[in-house]
């Protein structure tokens, strides 16, 4: 072929991939303007309102439970922190179910499918699976009457009958349907609402430290005298007076038998202190009694208010 007619074909060639990129990039842009005119626009809106939304409602949560919280002191929370970080969790979830499941509906409704249908076909499962989830409405109606009368909270340490037995731990969630308690020994229980039969607050306003003292007859006046000397200490010690709510008093002689009298030690302390209160208060005792000579053991008991 001679020259001129390839230098013809190659500017021919290059004019057509010219054309066909500007042609490319002109359909991008007409389907990015098509598709900001139908409901693509309105559906993103939609889902980045609800992002918007669920996020701003917990911040707002998060900062109500933040200043509640501050309405507590440094060593036991406030009751009104403890249910403010209940509610502020329940809450949280429930506002995400909510909006999702109305941006879903709006979604549907611009995508042309008839949400009236759905909604209906939902209506129809829900009362079937009514009739067999008496268990779960049982769960949900419980933990509404758990949250809306402030039994326990986030925080707490309960101990609860549960079909037969007890657990006893410290409250890391409580949601309408199920409450999680971390035991004792670290086990992490998930109980619903609906099995929970009796349930003792340990940490609700106050506790008291409960604890008798056995001693031979014969030194009931020196193991008095020790245990009153023991009451005095801890209530002047500056570390731990402000754990206590009351006067620790030597209340006499609890029982007495032939061989053994018990002597009971009683003194109030702050929420979820009387664990501390009751150890220290023994090694005191113990200590006591060692220097005096008189012979015994604790035996202790630890009450909620």
């Amino acid at each position: 072929m001679p020259f001129p007619l390839l230098a013809l074909a190659a500017v021919t060639e290059e004019g057509m991939r010219e054309h066909m990129y500007h042609l490319g990039e002109a359909t991008f842009w007409q389907s990015v303007l098509d598709w900001l005119k139908s409901p693509g626009i309105s559906i993103a809106a939609v889902i980045a309102s609800a992002f918007i939304l669920v996020r701003a409602v917990k911040f707002a949560l998060h900062r109500t439970e933040r200043r509640l919280v501050r309405v507590g002191d440094d060593l036991v929370p406030s009751e009104a922190a403890k249910r403010g970080r209940t509610i502020s969790a329940v809450l949280g979830s429930l506002a995400s179910v909510v909006v999702w499941t109305v941006a879903v509906l709006v979604v549907f409704d611009r995508l042309g499918i008839k949400t009236s249908s759905i909604i209906a076909s939902v209506g129809i499962l829900g009362v079937a699976i009514g009739f067999g989830a008496q268990s779960l409405a049982k769960d949900l109606v419980s933990g509404f009457f758990i949250l809306a009368e402030g039994q326990f909270g986030v925080g707490d340490v309960i101990r609860a009958q549960i079909a037969g037995a007890t657990i006893t731990g410290k409250v890391e969630r409580v949601t309408l349907r199920t409450t999680i308690v971390r035991g004792t020994d670290g086990e992490f229980q998930v109980v619903p609402n609906g099995e929970l039969r009796v349930v003792a607050n340990l940490s609700k306003d106050w506790a008291r430290v409960v604890l008798d003292v056995p001693v031979a007859p014969a030194q009931i006046a020196a193991a008095t005298t020790a245990m009153r000397e023991v009451a005095a200490s801890i209530k002047s010690d500056p570390d731990w007076e402000p754990l206590l709510l009351s006067e620790p008093e030597v209340l006499g002689v609890e029982e007495l038998g032939k061989d053994e009298a018990a002597l009971r030690f009683s003194v109030r302390t702050r929420p979820l202190k009387q664990w501390d209160v009751s150890r220290e208060v023994r090694r005191r005792i113990a200590a006591e009694f060692a220097a005096n000579g008189i012979s015994g053991e604790v035996n202790d008991d630890v009450d909620s208010g």
